[in-house]
């Protein structure tokens, strides 16, 4: 009889790092990753959330697929698959379906264009060697919850066995302009659950 053993893993990559217990900390002590990252154009704010050690010389759509694939190492390593722990059971690659959420911020600045908004998250999930093609959820802000959602009813569904659920963005200069020009970029800095809240401020990740 197959026996069925949950596994739950997290892993993200931050502007304030991606150990799990170090970034968390930095969180409590009130730290946001957020510092001075000047575009060459005006904006109603140039403080954002930059990742330090993805290359901005890289294509958009290279850096949000890197930055997803490395934090999809990271969750690997931490359930077990990669180096077939004993006190994990293995998961065949066929077993695991990766659904990811995002805003397609690189759709908008790749060149040339893309053949589809999805291509990355294709090229994504080839790399990683799974068999089946990645489900790409785009929501705007609710992308990464969403991806979670869809992910816990495919399992309960039997149409995975095991699924890589999250989301991941890149910080790209189409979306700082037109969160300016809309306003809704706070002239000062991030205020969340606070009176005094202005607006939002940007930055990119992956969890």
């Amino acid at each position: 009889m197959a026996v069925s053993i949950p596994i739950t893993a997290l892993a993200w990559s931050t502007p304030l790092g991606s150990a799990i217990d170090a970034v968390w900390k930095r969180l409590l002590a009130g730290e946001t990753g957020l510092a001075p990252a000047p575009a060459g154009y005006r904006l109603r704010n140039d403080l954002a959330g930059m990742i330090p050690d993805v290359d901005l010389r890289l294509a958009p759509r290279e850096r949000l697929r890197l930055l997803a694939e490395r934090t999809i190492g990271q969750v690997r390593r931490a359930a077990g698959f990669s180096d077939r722990a004993p006190s994990r059971p293995p998961v065949p690659a066929g077993g695991i379906r990766l659904v990811i959420g995002t805003s397609f911020g690189s759709y908008l600045e790749d060149s040339p264009p893309a053949a589809s908004a999805h291509a990355w998250a294709d090229a994504l999930a080839r790399g990683l060697g799974l068999a089946e093609p990645p489900l790409v959820v785009s929501t705007a802000c609710s992308s990464g919850s969403d991806a979670i959602a869809l992910g816990a009813e495919l399992i309960r569904a039997g149409e995975a066995d095991c699924c890589i659920c999250g989301g991941v963005d890149i910080l790209t200069p189409a979306k700082r302009m037109n969160h300016s020009a809309l306003q809704t970029l706070s002239p000062t800095t991030l205020r969340a659950f606070d009176v005094r809240h202005d607006g939002t401020v940007f930055g990119e990740g992956a969890g």
